[in-house]
C-alpha cells in the first residue's frame, strides 16, 4: 500500500519536564508529514487554497496511544489513505519510534474540503485529488 514517510528527531521543546513528548504534539507530528507530504508532491497547503480557493479542515480526529517518545529520540510518522468521498478524506497515520524500535502511536484525522470564502463543504478539486492519489 502507497504511504509517505517523514522522519524527524524529537525536539526538547514538544517533551514536558520528564523528557517526554506531550500527547497533543503527535497532532503536530502528523500535520507535519502532511506538510512535508504535499512539499514532496510539488505543492503546498498554501497553494491549493490560493490556487482552488479551498481549504481542509480537520473535523475529526483520533490517536492512540502506544509507548512514549523521549527527548532525542528518533522517529517516523507514516501516512496512509484511509478513504477518500467527494468532499472529505481520512488519513491514517502510525508514529514509529525508531530509537526504542516500536510503534508509539496511530490514529487518523478526517479533514472536509471547503469553499475558503464562504466555508462551505465543496468537491475535492481534481489537481488535489491527484495528489492524494498519491497515498492511495
Amino acid at each position: 500500500m502507497p504511504s509517505f514517510v517523514h522522519e524527524f528527531r524529537v525536539s526538547w521543546v514538544d517533551t514536558d519536564a520528564l523528557g517526554v513528548v506531550h500527547f497533543s504534539n503527535y497532532f503536530r507530528y502528523f500535520e507535519k508529514a502532511e506538510q512535508e507530504f504535499f512539499e514532496h508532491s510539488g505543492s503546498t497547503q498554501g497553494n491549493v487554497m490560493e490556487r482552488y480557493g479551498v481549504a481542509c479542515p480537520r473535523v475529526e480526529a483520533h490517536c492512540f496511544y502506544e509507548s512514549p517518545l523521549r527527548f532525542g529520540d528518533t522517529a517516523a510518522t507514516q501516512l496512509w489513505l484511509e478513504q477518500v468521498n467527494d468532499k472529505s478524506v481520512k488519513i491514517r497515520f502510525e508514529i514509529t519510534n525508531r530509537t526504542a524500535g516500536r510503534r508509539a502511536a496511530h490514529g487518523t484525522m478526517t479533514l472536509v474540503c471547503v469553499d475558503s470564502s464562504a466555508w462551505k463543504a465543496v468537491s475535492i478539486p481534481e489537481p488535489v485529488r491527484a495528489i492524494l492519489r498519491e497515498l492511495d
